[in-house]
Formats: C-alpha cells, structure tokens, sequence
C-alpha cells in the first residue's frame, strides 16, 4: 500500500473505530449527539472531507433520528463546498423529499441549483419559500 493509502486508513480507523471503543458504556444518543458535535466543529474549520465523514457516521448511527433532515441538508451544502455540485443537488433533493416544506432545506437547495446555472429552478425555490415564510 502507498502512504496515501495508509493515511486513509488510518483516518477511517481514527473516526469510525476509536470512538466506539473510547465510548463503548456511552448511550447511542451520546455517540450521535458527538458525531454531529464534532461534525460542527470541522464546519467551523472549514474541514469539508471530515466534516462530511462524522456526518455520514452519525447518519449511520442513528438512521431514524428525526433530526437527521437537517443532517442531511448540512450534508449537502458541504458536498456543494467540495464542489461536488452533481452529488450535493442529490443530496438536497432527498433532504427536500423528507421534508418539502423546510424553509432551510429549500434555501440550500437554490444556492446549490444557482451554483450549477439552473437559474429557474433556484428561482421556483425562492419563490416557494417565500409562499412558506412571507416574513422573509
């Protein structure tokens, strides 16, 4: 293996592995609720590869966590700041079919259509959200 292979799997051994083990008398909800913690916090350092890795764990932990929309729109704005535009609008759309009337998932979902030129569509958002939230 190359070093960048062994990097890798380090990384995923570091993530995936040690926090189970170091919190292995810790409840489901504690491994989630410090997943989606350290998920904010390579937010913050604009860590974009990690910070959709401790997503995807926490997404993994508790799959049926009602607070897992906004996961998943997090999710996709942070795919959309790797640049990986196609992946991040299919990441929204499903974040969007969950829950049709978020406000926030809509919003996301036209930065990240406007991005990709699809001026119309992230038209037709804006124009929803505004029918949802007139304040705005």
């Amino acid at each position: 293996m190359n070093k960048i292979s062994y990097q890798i799997l380090a990384t995923i051994i570091v993530y995936c592995v040690f926090p189970y083990i170091s919190m292995a008398n810790a409840s489901n909800d504690s491994i989630y609720y410090n997943l989606v913690g350290k998920a904010d916090t390579a937010i913050a350092n604009s860590d974009w590869s990690e910070a959709e890795a401790l997503l995807l764990s926490a997404l993994q932990c508790q799959p049926t966590n009602q607070s897992n929309v906004l996961l998943i729109s997090n999710l996709a704005i942070i795919r959309y700041q790797q640049g990986k535009d196609s992946l991040a609008l299919a990441t929204i759309n499903h974040a969007h079919s969950i829950a049709p009337n978020s406000v926030t998932i809509l919003s996301n979902r036209a930065k990240i259509l406007k991005a990709m030129h699809r001026i119309d569509d992230a038209y037709n958002d804006y124009q929803r959200i505004i029918e949802l939230d007139s304040t705005l």
